[in-house]
């Protein structure tokens, strides 16, 4: 389906808005978790908030009050390598497991009853042996890896800032791929 008819009237939120994302129960327990770490909302949920829609699951407010298995998937980049963000998330309580060695990315349950999360490691273009990636030092090269530059969009988890380096956010607004 294309973009242009996933949008509605309404205008992209200004980032004052982005706070009810990272108000979410389970960023918040992430953020504490994996204190020190840069991480940012990314993907899907992201790209839904922007356009208005949820997919037709929970609101941002349904998913502070109920934080349940009907909540927004939510996918995460993380400043972190895959062993450690474990080591934290599970010292925090968190069930974690690796998901994708080859992604760098773990699978974490933040709170009990919730809909489980993805943490990948920030990537770099280096490449080692059978394509597997090595973690990365930076969210603007990690979004280079994306498909579309309306999937190459984040929210800081900290600040609320969106990075958007190609553009995606116009993209959106225009209905572009």
């Amino acid at each position: 389906m294309p973009v242009a008819s996933l949008m509605t009237a309404s205008p992209i939120p200004s980032a004052n808005n982005f706070i009810s994302l990272i108000e979410d129960p389970r960023v918040q327990r992430l953020r504490a978790s994996l204190s020190g770490a840069e991480l940012f909302l990314v993907g899907g949920a992201l790209r839904s908030f922007l356009l208005g829609s949820h997919s037709g699951e929970a609101s941002p407010e349904d998913d502070r009050a109920n934080c349940s298995l009907e909540s927004p998937d939510l996918d995460f980049a993380c400043s972190l390598p895959p062993d450690i963000c474990m080591e934290r998330l599970h010292a925090s309580g968190i069930y974690a497991v690796m998901t994708n060695t080859k992604h760098l990315t773990v699978t974490a349950v933040p709170i009990v009853g919730s809909k489980a999360v993805e943490i990948t490691s920030f990537r770099s273009p280096v490449v080692v042996g059978q394509s597997a990636l090595v973690v990365g030092s930076d969210i603007t090269t990690d979004l280079g890896f994306r498909d579309l530059t309306v999937n190459a969009l984040a929210l800081d988890c900290e600040t609320g800032e969106v990075i958007d380096p190609w553009s995606g956010i116009a993209d959106l607004q225009s209905g572009v791929l």
